[in-house]
């Protein structure tokens, strides 16, 4: 995207990276004449809330910053970065080497959990999906409300995704299975890199990336990094991708078969 620097390139791009974050289900309420899905869909209103605050937020960093010229340039090239981070696209309007060396600390630390978080469940998008983390944080405040009420109260947390459902613990259990999964490998992504000479920042950016299948890169990633870096990256491009659970499933399944066909031949 950075060869041509236009902007209309880049609203043309932003539209479709838009439209692939929408969970696909969407799309056939809508096309049934269910309108009201693109506005009561617990997954719409999140990722609307969610990408509106980030682009804010790194839009005030980059301003801080001092890096762009002007609130349109700033702007642009925030919200940009902030839709390919949470689409998983990996579109960059500014060189690997610009975003290792002259983005703060705190602005990549902000694209990395931009990433982390990624987009909607059943889209083209990667990460940990926006709807966990509403589950997880709706499940945090009814058990904080719980607490607050007569053990007698009946509590009852539920949220609409195409149909009205309730939030129950497993439900809860898994989605927090999830985001640790995704936030462990991350972390062990990184620590591998920095005890390997890289720097932290650009470590922790890089290692998210991988498990969220994202294109950034500090330049972290290239020919001649290690080996051990290599295949590392690799399992968590993997697993990132399946979302753990069903390669945990293949695992289980295969170490069981293993097992009870050790049994079997004795």
């Amino acid at each position: 995207m950075i060869y041509y620097h236009s902007p209309l390139v880049e609203v043309f791009c932003l539209v479709f990276m838009l439209l692939g974050i929408i969970n696909f289900a969407v799309y056939a309420h809508l096309f049934k004449g269910k309108t009201k899905e693109l506005f009561n869909n617990i997954e719409m209103k999140s990722v609307v809330f969610w990408i509106t605050g980030v682009t804010v937020l790194l839009s005030i960093v980059l301003i801080g910053d001092g890096y762009f010229s002007g609130f349109t340039e700033i702007l642009r090239r925030g919200m940009f970065m902030v839709v390919s981070a949470s689409t998983t696209t990996g579109f960059q309007t500014i060189y690997s080497d610009q975003l290792g060396l002259s983005f703060t600390g705190g602005a990549m630390v902000l694209i990395a959990v931009i990433m982390l978080v990624g987009g909607t469940s059943g889209s083209t998008a990667g990460g940990i999906k926006v709807v966990r983390l509403t589950m997880i944080f709706k499940w945090i405040g009814a058990s904080i409300t719980s607490m607050l009420l007569p053990e007698t109260a009946m509590q009852r947390t539920s949220y609409h995704q195409f149909t009205d459902r309730e939030l129950t613990s497993e439900m809860a259990t898994q989605a927090m299975i999830i985001f640790s999964l995704f936030t462990f490998t991350a972390a062990i992504g990184t620590m591998l890199a920095i005890s390997l000479g890289y720097d932290a920042t650009a470590s922790a950016f890089e290692s998210v990336t991988c498990v969220t299948n994202n294109g950034f890169s500090t330049g972290i990633i290239s020919a001649d990094m290690p080996l051990v870096l290599k295949i590392f990256y690799m399992v968590e491009m993997w697993a990132g991708r399946l979302e753990f659970i069903a390669l945990l499933a293949v695992f289980a399944g295969l170490i069981t078969s293993l097992f009870r066909l050790k049994v079997a031949k004795r």
